[in-house]
């Protein structure tokens, strides 16, 4: 996903979003065999959700810039992805906080993406 993120071009761009279904599919066998969710090992909050949390959450914010439209090929991803952060301690402080900081990065990187980036509202507005 930092290769979407930190793409120069927009080909590159698309590039790198063609590469997203490799992992997730990876991701969608494995959470096919480990069963019912909500977490990787099943009800249990696992290392194995603690750290691909941060990488699905920029895929969050990613896709709320410019939509990807990946996740939804992977129902099981999706659902993990959910709960993974819809759950507290992924968050280390407030996730709307958090996104705007990583938009503010992404902005001040100046990426092709930055481009579809909204100027931050004054807090007076």
């Amino acid at each position: 996903m930092a290769a979407t993120a930190y793409a120069d071009t927009e080909v590159e761009y698309y590039k790198a979003v063609d590469g997203i279904p490799v992992p997730f599919e990876r991701l969608e066998r494995a959470l096919e065999k480990q069963g019912s969710g909500p977490f990787f090992n099943g009800i249990k909050y696992s290392l194995v959700d603690a750290a691909y949390a941060p990488f699905l959450q920029r895929y969050v914010f990613l896709d709320r810039v410019r939509q990807l439209g990946q996740i939804e090929k992977f129902p099981r991803v999706k659902s993990w992805c959910g709960a993974l952060l819809g759950r507290a301690s992924t968050h280390s402080f407030p996730p709307d906080e958090f996104e705007l900081m990583y938009r503010s990065n992404l902005k001040r990187r100046n990426k092709w993406i930055s481009q579809f980036i909204a100027p931050e509202r004054a807090a007076a507005e």
